[in-house]
């Protein structure tokens, strides 16, 4: 696979990776650190699992990242979180759901469904914009059996993937029930669209899945996979 070169306002270029779909990263020139000094902030959002019909934030989550120089913060009403995260190429933010009913989903649920958010500092410092997504518990019953086509399972994992960029094909090297994405405004069945979930992922003896794409992409790699737990990750398409 070759990279193009081209001109990209405000972005140094792409350079190909090893493996042949991932990317060096470019670097946002307008990135703002904020107040994180050494470590690296990261916003984003935290939303709800069918935002793109109607949104609706995820409000008083709190979404932390451990390690030095790591800090916490509380989603807001309309989910948007700014924290610090380490310097360090990756790390997990761990997120404590509110135990407030929604107060925009329909029917009003909880959200009790374990989520955390993987990030990779290439990503956050691309300019690309981390949104992660949760579940209510009234929802996931009807999402998995009338969209994914199988009841949830506790014993696997679940992996949503956020996509910056022109959509194209995204894989998961695990085995899974069922690969659905949003190419619009609703789920449907595939594999390319914007937000792109792999339900009732097997969990590997290493704990991670490989995330993949044609082309070049920021974020591709193992991602870990837990039990019961949604892991949200975010992929610049390049």
């Amino acid at each position: 696979m070759r990279c193009a070169l081209a001109l990209i306002p405000i972005l140094t270029l792409a350079a190909c990776g090893d493996d042949g779909n991932s990317c060096q990263a470019p670097v946002d020139e307008t990135f703002d650190n904020g107040t994180c000094g050494t470590a690296v902030r990261l916003t984003g959002e935290f939303v709800d699992w069918d935002t793109d019909a109607t949104f609706c934030g995820i409000n008083a989550a709190t979404l932390a990242a451990t390690g030095t120089g790591g800090t916490s913060d509380g989603s807001n009403p309309n989910g948007r979180f700014d924290l610090c995260t380490p310097d360090a190429e990756q790390g997990t933010l761990t997120v404590t759901e509110p135990t407030a009913m929604s107060e925009c989903t329909i029917p009003q649920s909880i959200y009790t469904t374990p989520t955390i958010v993987y990030y990779q500092q290439d990503v956050i410092k691309s300019g690309a914009l981390y949104s992660a997504r949760s579940i209510t518990d009234a929802r996931k019953a009807t999402f998995f059996n009338d969209v994914v086509g199988v009841p949830f399972d506790g014993t696997k994992g679940q992996v949503f993937v956020h996509v910056v960029g022109t959509p194209r094909d995204i894989t998961l090297d695990a085995g899974h029930a069922g690969v659905v994405a949003i190419k619009a405004t609703a789920w449907e069945p595939g594999t390319s669209g914007h937000e792109v979930f792999f339900g009732n992922v097997e969990i590997t003896p290493s704990g991670t899945a490989v995330i993949g794409t044609s082309g070049c992409a920021v974020g591709v790699g193992p991602v870990p996979v837990l039990a019961g737990t949604i892991t949200n990750v975010t992929l610049n398409l390049l």
